[in-house]
C-alpha cells in the first residue's frame, strides 16, 4: 500500500511537470516555426538572386524548366491523366461557383478582402489547358520554391 501511494504521488508530480512544461514547448515550437518560415523565404530570395547573377546557374535552371515542361506535357497526354484532369476541372468549376455565390452573399468589408489578398493562392494549371503559361521565377510563396 505504501509503495502504491508513493508511486501515485510520483506519477502526479511528473504529470504536473509535463503539463506546465507544455506551454514552454508550445512557445518554442511557435518561435521555431516562425524562424523556419523566415529562413525558407531568405533561402528562396537567395536562390533567385544567385540564379539572376550566375549565367551558368540560370542556364541549368532553364534546362530543368524545359525538361519539367516536356515531362508534364508527356504525362498529361496519358489517358489516365486526361481523365483525372477532366475530373479536376469539374471540381474546380464547382468550387469557383460556390466561391462566387459566397462572395455575392457576403457584405463588403475591405478588411476581409485585404486579408484574403495577403494569403498565397495556389492555382493548379494544366499544361494542355488554355491557362498554361511559360514557367519562370516568381515572388516568394509559402512553399519558398523557385519553381512555379
Amino acid at each position: 500500500m505504501f509503495f502504491q501511494k508513493n508511486l501515485l504521488i510520483i506519477l502526479m508530480c511528473c504529470s504536473a511537470v509535463l503539463c506546465f512544461g507544455q506551454d514552454d514547448l508550445d512557445k518554442k515550437e511557435q518561435k521555431l516555426l516562425v524562424q523556419e518560415k523566415k529562413i525558407a523565404e531568405e533561402m528562396f530570395k537567395m536562390r533567385v538572386k544567385l540564379l539572376e547573377k550566375d549565367p551558368h546557374l540560370k542556364k541549368i535552371h532553364d534546362k530543368i524548366m524545359e525538361l519539367h515542361k516536356e515531362l508534364a506535357l508527356m504525362l498529361d497526354r496519358k489517358e489516365e491523366m486526361r481523365v483525372l484532369i477532366e475530373k479536376m476541372k469539374k471540381v474546380k468549376k464547382s468550387l469557383d461557383a460556390i466561391k462566387d455565390k459566397k462572395r455575392e452573399n457576403e457584405p463588403d468589408d475591405d478588411e476581409e478582402e485585404e486579408e484574403e489578398e495577403k494569403k498565397p493562392e495556389f492555382k493548379m494549371t494544366f499544361l494542355n489547358s488554355d491557362e498554361a503559361k511559360p514557367q519562370r521565377l516568381t515572388k516568394v510563396s509559402s512553399e519558398a520554391s523557385i519553381l512555379t
